[in-house]
């Protein structure tokens, strides 16, 4: 098996830039910082997000990459983005799960704007296990972090990190911009996985994390403007290079992402109005991929919504 296929690497398949697609009327804004998933593809970072709320960024995971899809973001979106992804409001981190394609880049995000002498504290919500893991990536860096601080004068808050643990469905957290909350989702093995739900003064925002089709994923959605959703392909689970022997993928791979057919049966209970894929896996062979087959695969199933496949600082 290789994980090294060549599909979006020959940027001849890469058809366009980053853009902005949000409604110019709403100030509330989805930039997405990291659009692929565990394979190691160099056009798409991992799994990472924010939200803008009254120009606040909340960040939703930390994949590979996240610092520089940052920089990258702002560079395609200066006049949206530069006033906003400030070192004082690089802050606020929502862990949907503990997978590590999701928090690989976690490290980055709590040390590196520290080098940059950030004035506060970062501030971790995630399932159970955020502790453990917030503590021991500090613990990891403790040479660096000594250097930094001790030896360079540095903030010393600006390293420290406060993890916020929860293990039930609710508000997880509200401030003067927005409401979080929490729904329990179900991603193969994993029962801790999380959707975020961002309520603010002018839209509804879910970011569903990875999962299959389950109810806590569609009372997330419910009603929501806008819904990042995590979708494999299905007629293309022959060349799926994981999930076992062919009459296995199916089963095996359903149970950790959703199929096109879930993500039209979410949109109609939901009546969620625009959807955006993520973390996507085409499964289409080198000499057949471009980049929107999966959403095509998913309007060929009768998707009347709005649907966007995306790249990397893309804003929705």
């Amino acid at each position: 098996m290789t994980i090294f296929n060549r599909q979006e690497h020959q940027r001849k398949h890469y058809q366009r830039e980053p853009q902005d697609f949000s409604p110019q009327e709403c100030t509330t804004k989805v930039v997405v910082l990291g659009s692929g998933n565990p394979f190691p593809n160099p056009l798409r970072m991992g799994p990472s997000f924010a939200v803008i709320a009254n120009g606040t960024p909340y960040f939703v995971d930390a994949g590979e990459g996240i610092w520089r899809s940052i920089a990258r973001a702002v560079t395609h979106h200066p006049a949206v983005l530069e006033p906003v992804m400030t070192l004082e409001n690089l802050r606020y981190l929502f862990l949907t799960h503990l997978h590590s394609d999701h928090t690989i880049g976690l490290p980055s995000f709590l040390l590196s704007p520290y080098k940059f002498n950030a004035p506060h504290a970062k501030e971790i919500y995630g399932p159970l296990g955020t502790s453990n893991l917030v503590e021991h990536v500090l613990k990891a860096y403790e040479v660096d972090i000594d250097a930094a601080w001790t030896r360079s004068g540095h903030n010393p808050m600006g390293w420290r990190a406060n993890p916020h643990e929860f293990n039930v469905a609710g508000v997880i957290f509200e401030d003067d911009n927005v409401q979080v909350e929490a729904f329990r989702t179900q991603h193969a093995p994993l029962d801790n996985c999380w959707a975020y739900r961002f309520t603010t003064n002018d839209r509804v925002v879910v970011l569903g994390g990875d999962g299959r089709y389950n109810a806590g994923l569609v009372q997330a959605v419910m009603g929501a403007d806008l819904y990042l959703a995590d979708v494999v392909s299905e007629n293309n689970l022959k060349h799926a290079p994981w999930g076992g022997e062919l009459e296995d993928k199916v089963d095996a791979i359903k149970k950790y992402h959703l199929l096109p057919r879930d993500l039209l049966r979410i949109q109609k209970e939901s009546g969620v109005k625009r959807v955006v894929t993520i973390h996507e896996q085409s499964f289409m062979p080198d000499d057949e991929y471009y980049r929107e087959g999966l959403v095509d695969e998913i309007r060929g199933l009768g998707a009347d919504f709005e649907l966007f496949s995306s790249i990397d600082c893309d804003i929705y």
